[in-house]
């Protein structure tokens, strides 16, 4: 590309990509060199070198932003960059802005720089400069109030120009470019955002780290579920998607970070949890401080993304919650083994793991120095400030010891009842030694990482008939065996649990956490299935789990199943829910 940039300056030695003026030759050449100078003026050619590939093919954007209802303005001033010759997995979702000389590869960060300070302002600037005056004008000396009044205004012009049916277009631009040659030309750097560790003795266990929103995601690689299908996944998340946009209104403002050590005569050695309330635990020194950042009086957390109270700092960082949250950014595995862990034994693992590091991380803090507060769209987005670390609560079925021998409890993630013999469960020890066999097992893992993986954003929900259609039967209330699976004949059950995926082609269960091809004949035999019936119950019916786990015959359960759904048959939903993503 070529390296002379006049045709971006004024006489007056202003900066067109940038929209910055210099007050000398020096100080042009200075700007010259910088960063972002050089990233705009990359995303300005490359815009420049490809006007003759404007084509009238349909956004993805454009699109994207009417489905998932995002008040933004300016995408008609963004060019969607479509890759020819690549397959769907070669692609990255390319973008340039034309206003601001931005770009970026992921449909998220465009979602990040439609709704930024930058982006509002520049559209202002072009479009409505009266009200871009009178807002610098009336906030010369408060950034925080300045945001929240090009937020304001912005949702003022989307309204104005008729709300999600008022988006206008991005332009899309038809290329053969590879996607390592796109981010070059473009100036996007590869952030390594999310992370991948395999488990001890199993290669397709991997464990997610996602350094933006701090989370440990449990990921099960098989078929074409591979790491970069897990990625995107993740990042489609809605709380990754909070993260995201709070750290990027955050660092719109640039907090510096600044020396405030926190000190103990404590070695980490000696470190030691608390109970200061009853269930709610503490450690005996802070961790992660320097992750905070503090705007005039108030505080935030960025390990947790919880707003801090101020007479609640050193609690907030020493806080059971907090610390479980901080254990991700040492080690992905060991963090995930210990959320799996139950109360002791869960604080005694993390203190292991916390002995083992080099530093606590309490040396600095960040400061947003031209922020008086937070602005109140963070303190929308951030949580409370939670404290306390809850145990899932405890449910235990031991009512047929003597008929059957077996004792059940109920797993939270896995959303069943597993079932243990009484004599390897009949102490407290047994039944702690045995529960923890259950979550650290290779199906606790597998079922967890399904559940992130089709774990839906019902934003994505649409109103489309599926394709996959039911199969009546000529005969009604009879179980049969079809190929080896036990089903019913009588009527389809938890359809509001099945979830048609049209972009991976593909029918889930929620109910099971199970994932199928679109073929009728199976996704149908599972949905009138004696197993996914029962996990029905499970869930939705739990004054009927009893009489399934009780000694009763498989045929006396079979005809009591059987009656409850000749009865229940009118109220259960009719189809399929849809999702386009």
């Amino acid at each position: 590309m070529e390296t002379d940039d006049s045709e971006i300056w004024s006489k007056n030695l202003k900066c067109l990509v940038c929209r910055i003026s210099c007050e000398d030759e020096a100080k042009k050449t200075e700007h010259q060199e910088t960063k972002e100078h050089m990233k705009r003026w990359k995303v300005k050619q490359f815009i420049d070198e490809s006007l003759d590939r404007i084509t009238t093919a349909v956004s993805q954007m454009h699109e994207r932003y009417k489905l998932k209802k995002l008040p933004i303005i300016g995408l008609e001033e963004c060019f969607e960059i479509q890759q020819e010759g690549l397959s769907d997995q070669e692609k990255a979702n390319f973008w340039a802005c034309n206003l601001c000389y931005e770009a970026g590869a992921t449909y998220d960060s465009a979602d990040i720089h439609l709704t930024s300070m930058q982006h509002i302002k520049n559209y202002l600037d072009e479009n409505e400069s009266d009200k871009n005056e009178k807002i610098e004008k009336e906030c010369k000396n408060d950034e925080c109030d300045k945001y929240e009044k090009y937020r304001a205004a912005a949702e003022e012009v989307f309204t104005a120009n008729g709300g999600i049916k008022g988006i206008q277009s991005a332009q899309v631009l038809r290329l053969m470019l590879n996607t390592d040659d796109g981010r070059k030309k473009l100036g996007i750097e590869d952030q390594m955002e999310v992370t991948f560790r395999p488990c001890p003795k199993n290669a397709q266990k991997i464990i997610l780290f996602c350094s933006t929103c701090n989370e440990v995601k449990p990921v099960h690689l098989s078929g074409k579920y591979t790491n970069e299908k897990a990625c995107v996944n993740h990042c489609e998340s809605l709380d990754h998607q909070r993260c995201s946009r709070i750290m990027a209104v955050m660092n719109e403002f640039e907090p510096q970070e600044i020396y405030d050590e926190y000190r103990t005569s404590e070695t980490v050695s000696q470190l030691h949890w608390q109970e200061k309330k009853p269930g709610t635990w503490y450690l005996s020194q802070p961790c992660g401080y320097r992750y905070s950042i503090r705007a005039g009086k108030e505080t935030m957390c960025t390990v947790c993304f919880a707003l801090v109270k101020s007479e609640n700092i050193l609690e907030h960082f020493t806080s059971e919650f907090h610390i479980m949250k901080y254990l991700n950014m040492i080690n992905s595995y060991h963090s995930y083994v210990t959320h799996q862990l139950l109360g002791t034994d869960r604080r005694a693992k993390a203190l292991l793991t916390l002995k083992g590091t080099i530093t606590l991380e309490n040396d600095t803090k960040k400061i947003a120095q031209t922020l008086t507060r937070l602005p109140n769209f963070i303190k929308s987005q951030l949580m409370e400030d939670v404290h306390k670390y809850e145990d899932p609560p405890l449910e235990i079925i031991d009512d047929f010891i003597d008929s059957t021998g077996k004792v059940y409890r109920f797993c939270h993630s896995c959303t069943t009842f597993m079932e243990f013999d009484h004599n390897i469960v009949d102490t407290p020890i047994k039944m702690n030694f045995a529960w923890k066999s259950h979550v650290l097992s290779d199906h606790h893992f597998e079922i967890a990482a399904m559940r992130n993986r089709i774990n839906f954003d019902p934003k994505y929900f649409v109103p489309y008939s599926p394709t996959i259609h039911n199969i009546d039967t000529e005969i009604k209330g009879v179980w049969k065996v079809d190929k080896d699976v036990l089903i019913q004949t009588q009527c389809d059950v938890g359809l509001e649990y099945m979830v048609e995926d049209e972009q991976a082609n593909e029918v889930v269960c929620q109910c099971c956490w199970k994932i199928f091809s679109k073929n009728l004949v199976f996704v149908n035999q599972h949905i009138r299935s004696y197993e996914h019936l029962k996990q029905y119950i499970f869930m939705c019916a739990p004054n009927m789990v009893r009489t399934l786990l009780s000694p009763e015959s498989d045929l006396n359960k079979q005809a009591f199943l059987m009656e409850y759904l000749q009865k229940s048959s009118g109220h259960f939903k009719k189809e399929f829910t849809c999702i386009q993503n």
